[in-house]
């Protein structure tokens, strides 16, 4: 517990010297040249790094035809259509089940607990 409240005044720490930095007169301009240089920006909880050095290899990767791209994107639009119908599926049969207060003779759902 005491190790996540640090973690919390750290990140608060780097967030508030964040918006600090920006905002002052003084630091302002340089402090916003550095984000452009280097690409990291700090938001609330978060740290985000831009690059383009690896661009270049994720053309190269995209522009292999080795690859069946169609054929995977087609199974995956497949998968998630059939996943979708019965996610659905089994969401009207749990408020349907819960609005008429019918007796469930097994559970579909096994609600768990942690501790």
């Amino acid at each position: 517990m005491v190790g996540f409240a640090l973690l919390i005044m750290f990140w608060s720490l780097v967030y508030v010297l964040d918006l600090t930095l920006k905002a002052h007169h003084i630091t302002q301009e340089r402090y916003l040249i550095w984000h452009l240089n280097t690409g990291i920006s700090f938001g609330l909880l978060r740290i985000k790094w831009f690059t383009k050095s690896f661009n270049r290899h994720f053309q190269i990767l995209g522009n292999l035809r080795w690859f069946p791209w169609k054929l995977w994107f087609s199974i995956g639009v497949i998968f998630t259509f059939i996943a979708l119908v019965f996610g659905v599926a089994l969401l009207c049969l749990l408020v349907i089940n819960t609005v008429s207060q019918r007796v469930v003779e097994h559970e579909v759902l096994t609600p768990v607990v942690s501790c």
